[in-house]
């Protein structure tokens, strides 16, 4: 008996490190496509809307968005954008494969597994968000 209720104590930790919530996932997409057309057509000041601060600013690191007002921050935008667009809008496809909720270092992270493919190649890419005053916002990309 014990050792089963060790093993279901493990299965509820392990399913709910995991779970996830449809909502967020459509929302996720639908932003993240968003965030695409918005790199494609150069909008820098949309574009900075989803790319998380990381800088000296602690109060801000990790718990805002980049600023386009700003000119140093904006040169991280502009840099961000064209990398997208190098990278990944030579692809004609998008295909969404997994998607996943993860706490971790207290923040609740939510990843997209994204393969990017055309009639000659294909790249397979996580896009990991935290949500930020509501907002998706691209924390990492492996």
């Amino acid at each position: 008996m014990k050792k089963f209720l060790i093993l279901l104590f493990t299965c509820l930790v392990f399913q709910s490190a995991f779970a996830t919530n449809p909502e967020n996932e459509e929302a996720l997409k639908q932003e993240f496509e968003k965030m695409l057309e918005y790199c494609r057509s150069s909008q820098d000041d949309k574009v900075a809307n989803y790319i998380v601060y990381r800088g000296d600013d602690e109060a801000r690191n990790w718990n805002d968005a980049l600023n386009y007002e700003d000119e140093s921050e904006r040169e991280k935008i502009v840099r961000f954008r064209k990398d997208i667009v190098k990278d990944y809008l030579k692809y004609t496809n998008i295909e969404y494969l997994k998607y996943m909720e993860q706490e971790q270092n207290g923040k609740m992270w939510y990843v997209l597994q994204v393969k990017f493919s055309n009639e000659t190649e294909n790249e397979t890419v996580y896009f990991a968000f935290l949500k930020i005053n509501e907002n998706f916002v691209i924390g990492d990309i492996d």
